[in-house]
């Protein structure tokens, strides 16, 4: 899966049905073609899908974020959490616009559980040229069952006293 809001590495992320968001557009700088309040980018499927002017199976919305089903999904369920500004990188984001993104994953997480009863989630974000092809900061909520072949596997090695320590060193001193 790759960091396009699709399974199968292809650009997308907007969901197979028509249904659009009642959200308001802002006006946009004539300039730019940039959305001055939200930083919308017109060829950003995500800000077209958080505009309105984009369909989207839309499971919830509010001030700050969307989140809409995949359009490629790994699995039923499978929905993409997205920031309505457009942002690059997650983590780099004001803090308080980070959280609603990851309060959005709380709030639609619950309902996906008592839904659909998944047995876990995995819940990621990737950064980068080297992992993703959208340009919009998300995270992916991706329901997991048992019999469910989505697979999110990292080579693993035992981390050694001298460089966790070094780690550890170099990252609180920057905290």
């Amino acid at each position: 899966m790759d960091d396009a809001g699709s399974a199968d590495g292809s650009e997308g992320g907007q969901a197979d049905t028509d249904s659009t968001t009642d959200s308001e557009t802002t006006d946009t700088d004539s300039n730019t073609d940039t959305d001055t309040t939200t930083n919308s980018q017109p060829n950003c499927d995500f800000c077209q899908i958080s505009d309105g002017a984009e369909p989207a199976a839309i499971l919830y919305e509010d001030d700050r974020t969307i989140a809409f089903l995949d359009r490629r999904p790994a699995v039923r369920g499978h929905t993409v959490i997205a920031p309505r500004t457009h942002d690059e990188e997650l983590l780099l984001m004001d803090e308080t616009e980070t959280a609603a993104v990851f309060d959005t994953v709380h709030t639609v997480a619950t309902a996906l559980e008592s839904t659909l009863e998944p047995d876990g989630f995995s819940v990621f974000h990737t950064s980068g040229p080297l992992v993703g092809t959208v340009d919009h900061a998300h995270v992916h909520l991706v329901p997991r069952f048992e019999d469910d072949s989505v697979g999110l596997s990292l080579a693993r090695r035992e981390l050694e006293s001298a460089d966790a320590e070094a780690i550890v060193a170099a990252v609180r001193e920057k905290l």
